[in-house]
């Protein structure tokens, strides 16, 4: 079976127009998952923002501080689990800003991530909001569902992830961005490590 190594490695030599233009746009700055392998729990979030971008890992700038602050409330340990993003370089603006992959960047990036899941096996995929979602759907019919509609609860899934139960949280940078979900979040944080828990021997 390929590594993690190898995976990321077709991954940036992939000459897809979708991902050349993410990569250029990124200035070829490549953001890998981390996290043990395999991994009971495995994060799905967006993509890399600025902070992740220089120093190559997901969530570790603000975003990041947010999550971990939901690991110690879902009492995890974030270093149990393998983190990892949609789309593996910073999507920018004309201004260099970040913005929300298009569909054509999460359709090139949906076959490593699921030979990502196949090698990590997480038997859980928490999907830190609707870009998550959207990636998770792609391959279905129908629409994902809407975060605001599933954030706190495990959701069905067939296709490519059914080996894996879903959860659902806002992303962290929601947080940041809306006070309102703070106290949401947080008791969204609590009802992951409760489903963990009691799913353990599941």
């Amino acid at each position: 079976m390929a590594s993690l190594s190898t995976l990321y490695g077709r991954l940036q030599d992939d000459e897809h127009p979708a991902m050349d233009r993410l990569r250029r746009d990124a200035q070829g700055q490549f953001v890998p998952g981390v996290g043990p392998v395999p991994a009971r729990v495995m994060f799905l979030g967006e993509a890399p923002g600025a902070a992740e971008t220089r120093n190559g890992r997901p969530f570790c700038g603000p975003a990041g501080k947010v999550l971990n602050e939901w690991c110690q409330i879902a009492d995890i340990s974030r270093a149990d689990c393998f983190v990892t993003n949609s789309v593996k370089y910073q999507p920018v603006n004309s201004r260099g800003d970040n913005r929300k992959p298009w569909k054509s960047e999460l359709e090139v990036h949906t076959k490593y991530l699921a030979a990502e899941t196949v090698l990590v096996r997480p038997q859980w995929i928490v999907a830190l909001g609707s870009t998550a979602l959207t990636m998770l759907w792609l391959d279905l019919l129908g629409d994902a569902p809407k975060i605001s509609d599933v954030h706190g609860r495990e959701i069905p899934i067939t296709g490519r992830y059914r080996a894996a139960r879903i959860f659902a949280l806002y992303h962290p940078a929601a947080v940041l961005h809306n006070e309102d979900l703070v106290d949401v979040a947080r008791a969204d944080a609590q009802r992951l490590g409760d489903t963990l828990r009691s799913t353990v021997d599941a």
